[in-house]
């Protein structure tokens, strides 16, 4: 009896080379998100769980990868937030991505003001929301600063006119809507000139300062 063997033989180059571009880009990808200073997370879109997270996130957040992958990115925010929510939902309507100011949490430390950004992309054939976030702590400080001073004197930290202004226009059309009675009362420090003209500035900035308390 005749014995036959059957060979099949297929050709794999293209299917390889496919395979290679995929990881070569997958390395790039990976390798631009790990340099940048942002943090970038990917959850997933059905059911908020994180997959990916780049060095960024782990040192802004100071959680370990291990301690971000696989848990709810609801997790790391300060407090429920209801825009965030909703812009999720309108982002898998219209795909359009959004920014926004929110505070994340951070291990052993103070909740952080972020700046977010987040779209919808495709990630290993499955549908995810990208983050990217920075930390905006040291600008919100600074805006803090700056609008305390717009509305306080740097001396001896009162009110300065402008603020006066403004609450005595609202308190005035408050009076006009509903019967009230309103009051203003002037204080002033008698003699002041003399008293920087003698004794100098610096003894003049102590007694407003002690006024003031």
């Amino acid at each position: 009896d005749l014995k036959l063997i059957r060979c099949y033989i297929f050709d794999f180059t293209e299917r390889k080379l496919i395979e290679a571009r995929l990881k070569d880009s997958e390395a790039k990808y990976r390798a631009v998100i790990e340099q940048v200073s942002e943090g970038i997370i990917l959850f997933t879109a059905d059911d908020f769980v994180i997959r990916e997270a780049n060095v960024s996130a782990t040192k802004i957040l100071n959680y370990s990868l291990g301690e971000l992958i696989y848990q709810n990115i609801e997790f790391f925010l300060a407090s429920n937030n209801q825009e965030f929510e909703q812009n999720l939902k309108l982002l898998k309507v219209n795909n359009e991505s959004f920014r926004q100011e929110l505070k994340l949490k951070v291990k052993n430390k103070n909740n952080l003001d972020c700046e977010i950004s987040i779209s919808l992309i495709n990630y290993q054939s499955q549908l995810v929301f990208c983050l990217v976030f920075r930390d905006i702590s040291e600008r919100k400080k600074l805006e803090k600063k700056l609008k305390y001073q717009a509305y306080h004197d740097v001396l001896t930290g009162l009110y300065k006119r402008n603020f006066f202004l403004s609450c005595f226009a609202k308190t005035l059309a408050m009076a006009k809507r509903k019967p009230m009675i309103m009051a203003v009362m002037f204080f002033d420090v008698d003699y002041f000139k003399q008293i920087n003209d003698n004794y100098g500035h610096d003894i003049g900035d102590l007694l407003l300062k002690q006024f003031a308390n």
